[in-house]
């Protein structure tokens, strides 16, 4: 009688699957502009980066590598770019299905808990687009594995290997280390495995997650500590030591984008699942889903208290609440129509690009719309253009300078000027200093005039016409192209203290 619910997961699995890697080769969305921007990072690996840790990137270049050994390309160039995204999934699929079993020995909960993460919209889009938070929820699982694994056997070496977990999650997203003061709460409250407390496997276990942060650190040392100041004022810090109000009104906002990205009803039953392994954590299966989970939720809520949080930022913390979930709540109708209305919601929001009438404002797909349109555009507009000396492509915002070097065709190098913006990447890349001389195609989104400090750092300058990215018959993106001639040079004016 059980094994007809593994069979079943494995169908659904492998359905799945065909269905997201068809999407990411056939589907219609070119790359977010984050996509682009890590697939930037791969083509100039480092130990580190501006904003993020280096594991994106890896990720990246092993997708595209892939893709030049197997020498398969579809219609969509997205593809190999997105491919990690798929492959990260799928282990994350069968890392809970196990898991899941672990905890409850019956496959029919397993099933019901990885139906119940399927349903997720968050997970669901996080699946096919490749960012940050994909490995980071592909680790989080597996170390909530490995943990599970080192309580039941008592084996030392699990310690060791969630050590290494913990590492390449912390590579992953920084957010990674809040699972340290979690396990730790969890060791303390639970009593038959306080004894942990007092062997040197888990205190040894941090010491190797550690040794995976020193790359960071002194990639950070070695640039003024620029990550971590960006950190800083992404947690709002900065801005809090000058406040004159600690307080304001994006707690219940973060909480309305929350019922968004996980959908309503399942939402109401994660919540209500924490509150029932509270009371339960006696037993010590809901005592470590509960502190693997419940400090993601406290960090980011009390964060919201003085800064906009954005919805992505939680997470990890609904893999203990769909194994929470589908446990306690496995023959509740409720639960049956969210997980429903959720695959309903992210099947939808894949086949949008092919629904006519959706206004734009609810589009929003609109952001990976466009990109390959503008950037054979500008591909075509620098061949016509470029004479002896190369043509360098520039933009003032990260984003259209990272789709163009993605979408443009060769792939070339592209530049994001500094006039005013908080700091990114680019700005640590540099090289402007190298491109006297030549000329240069600025483009901006929007129509637009050319900014005074652009105009002044070349001999001449044109306006050239408006590219219009159509969609259903709509105008839903405009960018300028300037054509600049002979670059005398410029001075960045970014504000240092923006990070």
């Amino acid at each position: 009688m059980q094994k007809k619910y593994a069979v079943l997961f494995w169908m659904i699995f492998a359905v799945v699957s065909v269905m997201k890697l068809y999407y990411i080769g056939w589907g219609p969305l070119d790359l977010s502009p984050d996509e682009a921007q890590y697939w930037n990072w791969s083509r100039n690996l480092d130990i580190c980066y501006y904003s993020k840790g280096p594991f994106i990137a890896y990720t990246i270049f092993f997708g595209t590598k892939l893709g030049e050994l197997v020498a398969f390309n579809p219609p969509n160039p997205a593809f190999w770019t997105r491919f990690p995204a798929v492959l990260n999934s799928m282990l994350l699929g069968i890392i809970v299905w196990f898991l899941s079993y672990r905890l409850w020995k019956d496959y029919k909960i397993a099933l019901w808990i990885v139906l119940i993460l399927l349903a997720i919209p968050i997970y669901a889009v996080g699946s096919i687009i490749m960012t940050i938070d994909n490995p980071l929820m592909l680790f989080w699982a597996l170390y909530i594995y490995v943990i599970l694994l080192a309580l039941e056997s008592k084996n030392a070496k699990y310690w060791y290997i969630s050590g290494v977990v913990l590492g390449l999650g912390f590579l992953s997203k920084y957010a990674m280390f809040i699972l340290i003061p979690g396990t730790i709460v969890f060791l303390l409250t639970g009593r038959q495995h306080k004894e942990w407390l007092r062997r040197k496997e888990f205190y040894l276990s941090i010491l190797i997650a550690c040794l995976f942060a020193i790359p960071v650190l002194y990639w950070n040392m070695s640039h003024d500590w620029i990550g971590m100041k960006h950190l800083i004022g992404q947690a709002g810090l900065a801005k809090h030591a000058e406040a004159k109000q600690f307080f304001s009104p994006h707690l219940f906002e973060f909480v309305g984008t929350q019922m968004g990205v996980v959908s309503p009803i399942i939402f109401v039953f994660i919540i209500i699942s924490f509150y029932k392994a509270w009371k339960l954590r006696s037993d010590y299966r809901y005592n470590l889903l509960f502190w693997m989970g419940v400090p993601v939720a406290v960090l980011y809520m009390l964060l919201s208290l003085h800064k906009e949080c954005q919805a992505n930022w939680t997470a990890p913390l609904y893999i203990s609440g769909a194994i929470l979930a589908g446990a306690i709540f496995q023959k509740n109708t409720f639960l049956k129509i969210g997980i429903v209305l959720g695959v309903s919601a992210w099947l939808l929001l894949f086949n949008i690009d092919f629904l006519p009438g959706i206004p734009q404002k609810y589009d929003p797909t609109l952001r990976l719309t466009g990109w390959k349109l503008l950037g054979e555009e500008v591909g075509g507009v620098k061949e016509e253009y470029q004479k002896d000396s190369p043509i360098f492509i520039f933009s003032d915002t990260y984003q259209i300078a990272s789709e163009l070097a993605f979408y443009t065709p060769e792939q070339p190098r592209t530049y994001n000027v500094n006039l005013g913006r908080r700091m990114n990447q680019y700005d640590i890349w540099g090289g402007f200093d190298k491109l006297t001389g030549n000329d240069g195609l600025y483009v901006k989104h929007r129509d637009q005039v050319i900014d005074p400090e652009i105009a002044s750092a070349f001999s001449s300058w044109e306006k050239l016409p408006v590219v219009n990215i159509i969609k259903n018959g709509e105008i839903i993106h405009r960018y300028t192209i300037f054509l600049c001639r002979e670059f005398k040079g410029i001075k960045g004016h970014g504000d240092e203290s923006s990070y």
